[in-house]
């Protein structure tokens, strides 16, 4: 299953992009707005839904105190999406996860490392501590082509995760988590992390891949 990445200003020109291009999941990146207003228009597609409020630190549009993305959270979960992503390190998670636990929202706590990809023994370890989540998604740096292998065997101890590697090294993680997480991601418009793969380099490579 294919999560379509939508990046925009705001609540309606997110609304476009998503009756634009039929997924079956789409992740808002809040953090990319710079309004909320009529986020309820999002609601129709709840159910489709998977919302964040990414932290600088890990990848985010733009610094926001954790105060403040508490705040968002709070609003945006007001539509109860079908998933809230927050990250694992993230002073609020604890707060966040309450709050879409009332909202029937599934959780994903999130761990990037645009660094590196470390030991599969420290990655386990890391996805042991995140079991309070409906899905845990692990993202890092591959520096080589063993960094794939490292962080796809995190599908063997669970199999509710989303794991794959950034960097152009990284590429065939992202596509081997098409058959081996319960949904990966694709941007719907220009790449946003490196080594992204877009919409149709994605749907060209499954072609190939399942002739």
């Amino acid at each position: 299953m294919l999560a379509g990445i939508v990046v925009a200003g705001d609540p309606v020109e997110a609304l476009k992009k998503i009756e634009k291009n039929p997924m079956e999941l789409y992740e808002i990146r809040v953090d990319a707005m710079h309004t909320l207003e009529n986020f309820e228009l999002l609601e129709k597609h709840k159910n489709r839904l998977i919302l964040t409020v990414r932290r600088i630190e890990e990848g985010g549009f733009r610094k926001l105190t954790e105060r403040k993305r508490k705040e968002i959270f709070e609003r945006i979960l007001e539509i109860s999406p079908r998933y809230v992503d927050i990250e694992h390190r993230s002073s609020i998670k604890e707060e966040v996860m309450r709050v879409a636990k009332k909202r029937d929202a599934e959780i994903i706590l999130s761990y990037h490392n645009f660094q590196e990809t470390p030991s599969f023994d420290i990655l386990r370890r890391i996805v042991d501590k995140m079991k309070e989540g409906d899905v845990k998604k692990i993202v890092t740096m591959a520096r080589d082509f063993e960094d794939n292998v490292k962080l796809l065997r995190i599908y063997e101890v669970d199999k509710n995760a989303v794991a794959f590697c950034m960097g152009s090294r990284g590429k065939l993680s992202r596509l081997c988590s098409y058959f081996l997480a319960p949904f990966t991601y694709v941007p719907l418009g220009d790449s946003i992390a490196p080594g992204q793969i877009s919409l149709q380099e994605f749907l060209m490579a499954l072609r190939v891949v399942e002739k």
